[in-house]
């Protein structure tokens, strides 16, 4: 900007026509020189953030395209303190019959307790001992009665404090494995 400055135009512009007509549009100049200036220098930040959000785009279609493929076998769930099943994924419906709310409205009674009941307890103890939560069959009810058995996962969630502030979960239908194996264990008898 010291190109605008009285000293620079005195000694480059000779000519006092020129010379007027640059310190009249002086801030004229001044904006446009930043302007172009700022351009260039955002100009490969702004490819990167581009690149970045395409990225994250596909991302997120991959995962969509994941969990739909996984629908019917699995549900995704997550808990936060005090808030049985904040989320819980449409799967739901496809795994065990039930709506998302049917299913949280009547988790206690289809025998699902086990995935809220102290696991905020359970996981504050596990990971204050450096253990992570091993995976562990529980049997539920389906909206038809049978019963179903699931294999759940649990991933603690901690904040930026180191304080667990979600439990976030997948549960997998192995009915069927379940099933066969209590078939072939008496057949085996």
């Amino acid at each position: 900007l010291s190109i605008f400055s009285d000293f620079f135009l005195d000694f480059a512009v000779r000519n006092t026509v020129i010379w007027y007509f640059i310190q009249t549009y002086r801030w004229f100049f001044i904006f446009v020189s930043l302007t172009v200036l700022l351009f260039f220098l955002l100009k490969k930040p702004y490819k990167s953030f581009n690149k970045l959000e395409e990225d994250l785009v596909t991302s997120r279609k991959n995962y969509r395209l994941v969990v739909d493929n996984l629908k019917d076998e699995y549900f995704f769930y997550r808990h936060e303190k005090n808030t049985p099943f904040k989320y819980l994924s449409s799967s739901i419906t496809n795994v065990l019959g039930y709506s998302k709310i049917d299913f949280i409205d009547n988790f206690i009674k289809i025998g699902a307790t086990k995935l809220y009941e102290k696991c905020f307890e359970r996981h504050a103890k596990l990971s204050f001992n450096d253990l992570k939560q091993p995976p562990f069959e529980i049997e539920v009810k389906n909206v038809n009665g049978s019963a179903n058995y699931l294999e759940i996962k649990e991933i603690p969630a901690f904040n930026e404090n180191g304080e667990l502030v979600a439990i976030e979960g997948i549960a997998h239908n192995v009915t069927r494995y379940k099933v066969a194996e209590n078939e072939l264990t008496e057949r085996e008898n």
